[in-house]
């Protein structure tokens, strides 16, 4: 029976009686919502290796402190030699250890 009539028929159906209903959105449908794009829950930022990307922005909204989208993520082993350096890993270590296969 369902199955016999579109979506939107079961939604105003539902919906004229009563019964909390609403469609169900796949991803690439949702960055095209006039609700996720009001509420700004999807932001463009560039990835290292993949260029133009779109991803989720932060759900929740703080009026004094709103939180922002900080980018993409990284790509494996971007950081590596920075973090390991910060901690006291000389350069030659560093490249040691990779060329032992432990980092890349």
């Amino acid at each position: 029976m369902i199955r016999g009539e579109t979506s939107e028929h079961w939604e105003e159906r539902f919906e004229q009686f009563g019964v909390p209903v609403s469609k169900v959105y796949f991803v690439q449908e949702l960055l095209e919502h006039p609700q996720v794009k009001a509420n700004g829950y999807a932001v463009d930022v560039e990835h290292d290796l993949a260029g133009p990307a779109t991803m989720v922005s932060p759900a929740w909204k703080m009026s004094a402190s709103p939180p922002a989208a900080q980018g993409a993520s990284p790509p494996l082993g971007r950081d590596t030699d920075a973090i390991l350096s910060s901690v006291g890993y000389s350069a030659e270590e560093i490249e040691a250890m990779r060329g032992e296969g432990a980092i890349r």
